[in-house]
């Protein structure tokens, strides 16, 4: 009887000492381990992978190779620095949602993988296993982790246990390109797969795909079947026993990753062609770590993508409306507060507007025959004539005249033709800029979105209006000599002057037509015609016609053939338009040349920003990328000045 609890407790002692033998390679001293050797031009590349390093990370400039004990020269880096496009590392989390994860377990799972999200490295791309009754792929693997975020607080625990059948889709999703690991976490045997054991480890091994298992909570014959299945493709078995520890065995699969690092070894060619024993030591933390491995080493220079060749990567979730909830909110509650402020200014300002209105039609009715008051007709805009749109407009022109742009802002509108008012544009640049900025922040999701489509909504109408400005007025330069040449014509014929500018405004092409209408309407106003031609140069901005007013204005004071000095001043625009033409065709290849120059660099980094971001990532999330980014813009601009002065002729 004495002997009975010395039994059991010797027992339970080597229950105890078998799982943490099972699990002992979570808490094993610190190593490295070869995870896949591939030829490349000629070359060994060899990507390492650290365990149990505690924190630390294993050192690239501290690596050496050997080729069966003869020393070779190698060079290494993290495989997060090289960014190789060959070596894209897709990492695939199998979870167990089991009954038996029911509670905390599930619980614990939703943390654990969640916090990997959060610590796995950027450039690695996640994707999502779930295995209960059967095995199905919740989110495929992506560097866009939104949809494996989404399904994880929906995951449920019920029904059996289908372990195998879920290494088994985690395998078929990996495919068998590039860097690929699985995280499973499971807390029982299994009871419901297709797929037995015996066909899951032979798959395992032949692979290439490293599992790493987390044990939870589980008994001694379902920690030795992870244990196998970990053991045949190189990966480790992390136990856990609640959920603080399962958030750790995540966070620690995947600094697994972010502390490889990739080595390339030349080949001797003596040894070229040869099975060679490769060896590998390098150190992490003071720690000296070794591994090595028998390969057949390359036998001729083959091409990065031919030694490995390109994953194919499932297409990542759609990014835009649709990428998240939270940005949809907050955009419709940015809006909403625009929307608000703009309405309680409105409606202040139209109560302002009421009062005076009333004020107004109180003092006009004691000048009507019936004593009653007068209304006052609202004037009608692009914008209708609503108390709000009045009430909106009146706020814009106060701004415009307080910040001194209302005057150049209607010269450049009647410059372009452009049949509104300085307070009716700005109403419309800050809907565009609204509007735009709204359109990216849904769009990209980010606050650098809303940003730049605030920049853009400000400054694209502007550039809009002054290309139209412009445009008219070059219409305007060309139209010059032959309304000259008409108006001098009708002089010879003896037509008055007004009666001149009249058959140049019925006779004339536009712009020309409309600006000496215009001087026309403005002479049977009472305006002298030369002030009326005036103001056209003016609004026009044109240095010709300004000279064409001092002609007229130097002949109607002290006399002379007005028609000669018109036709003159034509001939001489039609010998200079002939000269600038010519001038223009002899430079049009340096012009070209700078239009591309300048065009190509930016043309090829926005392609580079919108579909392969990752590439240039660096450029403006690290100092040094920051920098050179900033000298290329600065390099940029000289260059366009430079350019830009050397193919300017003035004529």
């Amino acid at each position: 009887m004495r002997r009975r609890p010395l039994v059991v407790g010797a027992a339970a002692f080597l229950g105890c000492g078998y799982l943490l033998l099972a699990i002992a390679p979570a808490y094993a001293d610190p190593s490295t381990s070869i995870r896949s050797v591939s030829g490349v031009d000629g070359r060994l590349q060899i990507v390492l992978n650290g365990d149990d390093l505690g924190g630390q990370t294993l050192d690239p400039n501290s690596v050496a190779v050997t080729l069966d004990g003869r020393s070779t020269r190698a060079t290494a880096t993290t495989v997060a620095a090289a960014r190789a496009v060959y070596l894209q590392r897709r990492v695939v989390l199998v979870i167990d949602t089991s009954g038996s994860m029911a509670g905390a377990g599930i619980e614990g799972a939703k943390k654990a993988a969640s916090a990997y999200l959060r610590a796995a490295p950027k450039d690695v791309a996640v994707g999502l296993v779930t295995f209960a009754d059967k095995a199905q792929l919740v989110a495929a693997p992506s560097l866009d982790r939104t949809a494996v975020a989404r399904s994880i607080p929906g995951l449920t625990a019920r029904g059996e246990t289908a372990l195998y059948d879920g290494v088994t889709v985690a395998l078929a999703t990996l495919g068998r390109a590039g860097l690929r690991s699985i995280v499973l976490l499971s807390d029982g045997a299994d009871t419901a797969s297709r797929a037995p054991l015996a066909a899951v480890l032979p798959a395992l091994k032949t692979s290439g795909a490293r599992l790493d298992a987390v044990a939870f909570r589980t008994n001694d014959a379902v920690g030795a079947t992870l244990q196998q299945m970990a053991g045949v493709s190189s990966g480790r078995l992390l136990g856990a026993g609640n959920e603080k520890a399962l958030t750790d065995a995540f966070r620690t699969a995947a600094t697994v990753l972010a502390s490889q690092v990739i080595v390339n070894a030349e080949v001797p060619p003596e040894l070229a062609g040869r099975q060679a024993t490769v060896g590998i030591t390098v150190t992490a933390g003071g720690a000296t770590l070794t591994d090595e491995v028998v390969t057949v080493l390359p036998a001729r220079v083959a091409t990065a993508f031919d030694a490995v060749p390109l994953p194919s990567l499932p297409p990542a979730p759609p990014v835009g409306f649709a990428a998240s909830e939270a940005t949809l909110v907050w955009g419709l509650t940015a809006l909403f507060v625009a929307v608000l402020g703009i309405v309680l200014l409105a409606g202040k300002s139209m109560n302002r507007k009421e009062r005076a209105g009333g004020r107004q039609r109180r003092l006009l009715s004691l000048y009507t025959l019936t004593g009653r008051p007068t209304p006052v007709r609202q004037e009608t805009t692009v914008l209708g004539d609503s108390q709000i749109a009045q009430s909106a407009l009146e706020l814009a022109g106060r701004i415009a005249r307080r910040r001194g742009i209302e005057e150049r802002l209607t010269f450049t509108l009647e410059r372009a033709a452009v049949p509104m008012r300085a307070n009716e544009w700005l109403l419309l640049i800050v809907a565009v800029s609204s509007g735009a900025m709204l359109f990216l922040f849904l769009l990209s999701g980010s606050p650098l979105g809303a940003g730049l489509g605030l920049v853009l909504g400000a400054l694209l109408p502007g550039r809009w209006l002054a290309f139209k400005a412009r445009r008219r007025q070059a219409a305007f330069e060309e139209a010059m000599p032959d309304a000259l040449q008409l108006l001098a014509g009708s002089l010879s014929a003896g037509f008055s002057f007004p009666q001149a500018i009249d058959a140049v405004a019925r006779e004339g092409t536009e712009p020309i037509a409309g600006e000496f209408g215009r001087a026309v309407a403005e002479a049977r106003l009472g305006i002298p015609v030369e002030d009326s031609l005036e103001s056209i140069a003016q609004r026009m901005d044109s240095e010709n016609f300004h000279w064409v007013v001092i002609a007229v204005r130097t002949q109607r004071s002290v006399g002379g053939n007005l028609a000669e000095v018109l036709t003159i001043v034509a001939q001489t625009m039609r010998d200079r338009a002939r000269l600038q033409r010519q001038v223009r065709t002899l430079s049009a290849e340096g012009r070209m040349s700078a239009y591309v120059l300048i065009g190509l660099p930016i043309g090829i980094a926005a392609y580079l920003f919108t579909f392969r971001n990752s590439y240039v990532a660096p450029l403006y999330t690290e100092a040094v990328g920051i920098f050179m980014l900033a000298g290329a813009v600065v390099l940029l601009g000289m260059g366009w000045l430079w350019m830009r002065k050397i193919i300017k002729v003035e004529v």
